[in-house]
């Protein structure tokens, strides 16, 4: 627990430190307790010194009687602290500061979440920044209809080499909007939405919404955002999709988790398996599953190249122990997802999970497209069962003729 003095005065705002019975410190609260916001901007902070001031200085100095922020300093061992207190000297809006035991990104959410009392909620990592006017703009939309969570865009800051770019999933947004600029819809009418990138921070939610069906961040495991991600489309009767970039996330940047090649890497696996065992997501169609399906393969696949060499093998092993006999429920949704699958790629990976090519998933994750990288392909489709047999002979059917008429056309 750090050792706060027990009063402060700083300049217009008093800090008043509070010991709660869930070891939270209250460092600093400019709330005005009469007037409720419509909206609360969750800021978990752990050792981000160099770039928290970048996060909290995307909002208006001069503060939005509609938005609270709560930032919550989950044990930071820098000065990420005294950057933040630094920026609460100059803010005049509504602003919480905790101070919490390092717990987890999780812990640092839920911690806020307890503490919120806007109409809606988001996110914001405390290395990545906001754009406050899209936030404005998505709850202005969700409260005119009335929608359980509204989705804006988001782009890539790229750390080292200062390049901006399209978030990973652009194409499914482009396709779902269709050149609208603001779209409502749900997954009866747009499936494609549960392949959309999890990343918590690129919306806001209904709080009422999130407490019924979310409750709280699941603790002491990294991919975090998955299920919630997952759960909150396939539960929302209105989502609001709007034209717009409102999150900027930083990559290659120096202690990020997702950057980082560890035994992290195989939660994803663990929270793979808790999502599709939900009852909502087992109750899906056969496309909606596949869109989920075939989020899920990316990101294990990707977590798996980011393993290190000696892990990999035994991490794809126990990718290939969530698809196999032992789930066979589970299983049995991914051969529905195959009949799905339209990028070769997507349906190579997910026919290796299939038939327990783990061999091969291990090789073809360093890059390789070698002769031996293939052979160890077929030898596990060779053990496939005869329906995946046939509707492996249809793809490949597809592929050669499309292959064939480009040629022609050429």
């Amino acid at each position: 627990m750090l050792n706060w003095p027990a009063y402060a005065v700083w300049p217009e705002v008093k800090y008043l430190i509070q010991e709660t019975v869930m070891s939270d410190m209250i460092v600093c609260d400019t709330r005005q307790l009469k007037v409720i916001p419509k909206l609360s901007i969750v800021v978990p902070v752990y050792n981000t010194s160099g770039f928290v001031e970048k996060t909290l200085s995307s909002f208006d100095k001069n503060g939005n009687n509609h938005i609270e922020i709560i930032i919550v300093n989950d044990g930071s061992t820098d000065n990420s602290v005294e950057v933040v207190q630094k920026w609460l000297d100059g803010y005049k809006g509504n602003a919480l500061f905790i101070s919490q035991e390092n717990r987890g990104l999780s812990e640092a959410r839920n911690t806020a979440l307890r503490y919120a009392r806007g109409q809606y909620i988001s996110f914001c990592d405390s290395d990545d920044w906001l754009n406050e006017k899209a936030v404005l703009d998505s709850l202005a939309f969700a409260e005119s209809a009335d929608l359980d969570i509204v989705l804006y865009r988001s782009y890539v800051y790229d750390n080292q080499t200062k390049d901006s770019y399209p978030f990973y999933d652009a194409a499914t947004w482009d396709h779902i909007l269709g050149g609208e600029l603001k779209k409502t819809v749900n997954i009866a009418s747009h499936p494609q939405i549960l392949s959309l990138e999890p990343n918590t921070n690129n919306r806001i939610l209904k709080k009422d919404f999130f407490d019924k069906y979310i409750t709280i961040f699941p603790v002491g495991i990294h991919f975090e955002d998955l299920t919630p991600h997952i759960v909150s489309l396939v539960n929302a009767t209105k989502i609001g999709m709007i034209d717009t970039v409102g999150y900027f996330y930083r990559v290659n940047r120096e202690g990020k988790i997702t950057d980082q090649k560890s035994e992290k890497r195989f939660d994803i696996i663990k929270t793979a398996k808790e999502l599709l065992q939900k009852p909502e997501v087992a109750a899906l169609n056969g496309y909606q599953q596949y869109c989920v399906m075939s989020l899920v393969f990316k990101m294990i696949f990707w977590c798996g190249r980011y393993t290190t060499l000696s892990d990999r093998r035994r991490y794809f092993l126990q990718g290939v122990e969530l698809f196999s006999a032992a789930n066979s429920q589970i299983r049995s949704r991914l051969k529905t997802s195959l009949s799905f699958a339209a990028r070769n790629r997507e349906f190579i990976l997910m026919l290796a999970f299939f038939n327990g090519a783990t061999d091969f998933l291990t090789e073809y994750s360093t890059g390789k497209q070698t002769l031996s990288t293939k052979i160890k392909l077929l030898k596990a489709i060779s053990t496939a069962n005869i329906d995946v047999n046939k509707l492996i002979f249809k793809k490949a059917l597809r592929f050669a003729k499309n292959k064939f008429g480009k040629r022609v056309v050429g």
